[in-house]
């Protein structure tokens, strides 16, 4: 089948650095991207103008009609996303963003389909991790208060996986040894939901 358009994702390897974008084309072509900041460290806004290619790595992410994939543009280059420094572009995706905008159940079809089975490089995988550990994760050092615990506590009550669901976790964790800290650390978060459990029975009594 045929597209129209694609979205995309340069990460450099070197530095984390990543850019965003959608182009109207193949995936195939000497297309790199257009972004201002990304062009000049890149090389150019050819593939072929790039000053160093083993230093970056391409990942087609979506696939779809134009309005589609700026659609998808605006909400993977969110302000959030702009706010983090290795981002290299410099305004929100998919020119006005995804405000006011309607996703049509054939476009979410879609949107859900072009990452179903998808597997990143071992490369990006990498630079993922490292760009989101530590003080990189948005969510580092943000502490949550108990009140909104018991909240997330009440609202994860009563929900059940699908079998198919189960069937998929437990497929994935099949053969897999967690390291010590990752037991330390499990055992430590069991120990904080027995404690919350013990609480709010209190509070209910």
């Amino acid at each position: 089948m045929e597209h129209e358009a694609f979205g995309y994702q340069w990460i450099r390897k070197s530095t984390g650095e990543f850019y965003r974008g959608i182009h109207r084309g193949n995936p195939e072509d000497n297309y790199s991207g257009s972004g201002v900041l990304f062009s000049k460290k890149f090389g150019g806004r050819r593939k072929t103008e790039c000053k160093d290619p083993e230093d970056w790595v391409r990942d087609v992410l979506f696939m779809g009609t134009y309005d589609e994939c700026l659609l998808w543009e605006s909400l993977v280059v969110t302000e959030r996303v702009l706010e983090d420094p290795t981002c290299l572009n410099f305004v929100v995706g998919g020119n006005r963003g995804s405000i006011g905008r309607v996703i049509t159940e054939e476009t979410r079809a879609k949107m859900s389909k072009s990452q179903s089975g998808r597997k990143h490089k071992p490369e990006t995988l990498e630079l993922m991790s490292k760009n989101n550990a530590g003080s990189n994760n948005p969510r580092y050092g943000i502490e949550v208060s108990e009140e909104t615990r018991q909240k997330l506590s009440i609202a994860g009550k009563g929900k059940k996986h699908s079998e198919e669901a189960i069937a998929k976790m437990r497929k994935a964790a099949t053969g897999k040894k967690h390291s010590e800290e990752t037991r330390r650390k499990m055992s430590e978060s069991h120990r904080r939901r027995l404690a919350l459990k013990m609480e709010l029975r209190n509070v209910k009594q």
